[in-house]
């Protein structure tokens, strides 16, 4: 039986520097597995074209074949079969800051356009949903931008130091500020850093949904509209 996973992507429209503030994640709401972006209890609207790619795995780890379904406002997975991990690629392609503001362009078209550029980048969020008990929950499953669970998520017990590793391409990114929970991400002074080979941990607080989140700042060498990627990720999953 086909199962229909929605995907509501909630985008901010009005400046990249607010993009790069805000999270992207999946959460499980009233059965329906949503794509929420925004900071704190506050949701932005949302371009579902963004929505760029969807992949799923089964708890064997067999890919699960998936369609992504845009609609009006909102995006929907519809998988053949039952997903263990879901991860979404939402990607709002090149923004540039000018005397004018910010534009969703890249930087040929902004200079065509006579603006003054300030900074050109391109943006992109993954996330990743663990929704089940996974034998392949400690491995990664091949997104750019990716947290990974160091033990069995749902064995994470309240108070639990739960580890997290970050690779960035498969290779493991120190110095990167892990959050848990929606948090400002220029507040990093107290967050727990990666270490040399990615690894983190983070403290289990309260019970339901885990929102762990980070992002990167990379250079860009020989794209012609961008200097610097702007990259986040998050990995989300329950705790009774």
């Amino acid at each position: 039986m086909y199962k229909q996973i929605v995907v509501a992507v909630v985008f901010v429209l009005f400046s990249a520097s607010l993009l790069s503030a805000h999270e992207g994640w999946i959460e499980n709401r009233d059965g329906e597995l949503v794509f929420l972006y925004g900071h704190g209890q506050k949701l932005d609207p949302y371009k579902p074209e963004y929505i760029k790619e969807a992949k799923a795995i089964d708890a064997s780890g067999k890919a699960v074949a998936v369609e992504i379904v845009r609609g009006k406002n909102h995006a929907s997975i519809t998988p053949n079969g039952n997903p263990a991990i879901v991860t979404m690629l939402y990607d709002s392609g090149y923004w540039v800051k000018t005397t004018d503001g910010y534009k969703n362009i890249g930087k040929r078209e902004a200079e065509k356009s006579k603006l003054t550029v300030v900074e050109a980048q391109k943006s992109r969020k993954d996330a990743k949903s663990i929704l089940t008990p996974c034998g392949k929950f400690s491995e990664p499953v091949g997104i750019f931008f990716e947290i990974i669970p160091g033990k069995d998520p749902f064995m994470a017990k309240i108070g639990d130091a739960f580890p997290i590793r970050v690779l960035i391409e498969g290779k493991p990114v120190e110095g990167l500020p892990i959050s848990l929970g929606v948090t400002d991400h220029s507040q990093t002074k107290d967050l727990p850093k990666t270490d040399k080979d990615g690894w983190a941990n983070i403290t289990i607080s309260e019970p339901g949904l885990q929102l762990i989140t980070t992002k990167h700042t990379l250079p860009v060498s020989g794209d012609p509209d961008a200097d610097i990627l702007v990259a986040c990720t998050s990995l989300t999953f329950l705790v009774k």
